[in-house]
């Protein structure tokens, strides 16, 4: 008599070795992805760098026209760029090398010149007055005629600006610079705030930026 059972037809199995190789394949290709990705941004940040450090290569070279030079390249005068180059500012005083310290300070300060006259004119100003040491000079910048319009153009947005700036100093770990930034900071307003007249003052909000 024979059985009604049919055979069982098993299905055959991967190897467990298939498997692991297969795991083990995509790890790797998801590890050379990876270092791609990190040696292109090694290449990048290397071509920043480099790109810098060439534009402030020419600024030195040109010396007294540093200005008219920095004009040209004012795309490329970016946050890298004053980074970079303030660190070799720091370096040629750490070493005590004058001459190197004033012609990388005339480099810098020609491309911060050339840079902020790209920017709107309450940015201008308020880089002016936050670099301007004593009251005098703060005097000196506020008592034109263009500062006095800047001052309430756009909807004193020149008073935002800077009471925004003033709340990302204050969330700053405590120190001396913060303490003097601050300073710097509060002197500033005071002296915008004192340029304007009395009808004027009365409308300068509170809060930050409004574009």
């Amino acid at each position: 008599m024979r059985s009604a059972c049919r055979p069982m037809h098993r299905h055959p199995k991967k190897s467990i070795a298939a498997n692991s190789g297969q795991g083990f394949g995509k790890k790797a290709n998801e590890a050379k992805d990876d270092h791609h990705k990190y040696q292109d941004e090694i290449l990048n940040q290397r071509s920043v760098a480099l790109a810098a450090t060439d534009i402030l290569a020419r600024l030195l070279h040109a010396e007294e026209n540093a200005l008219e030079v920095a004009t040209e390249f004012t795309g490329s005068l970016t946050e890298e760029f004053f980074h970079i180059s303030s660190a070799y500012l720091q370096m040629a005083k750490k070493d005590a090398d004058d001459n190197v310290a004033f012609r990388l300070e005339r480099a810098i300060k020609a491309a911060m010149e050339a840079k902020n006259a790209t920017l709107r004119p309450e940015i201008q100003l308020l880089n002016k007055l936050l670099g301007s040491e004593t009251e005098l000079e703060r005097k000196q910048v506020l008592n034109t005629k263009q500062a006095g319009e800047t001052l309430t153009m756009n909807n004193y947005y020149f008073f935002n600006l800077l009471d925004t700036m003033m709340k990302d100093v204050d969330r700053q770990p405590d120190g001396p610079q913060k303490v003097e930034l601050q300073e710097k900071q509060q002197a500033v307003k005071s002296a915008a705030l004192g340029r304007l007249p009395p009808e004027d003052r009365a409308k300068v909000p509170d809060g930050g930026a409004k574009k």
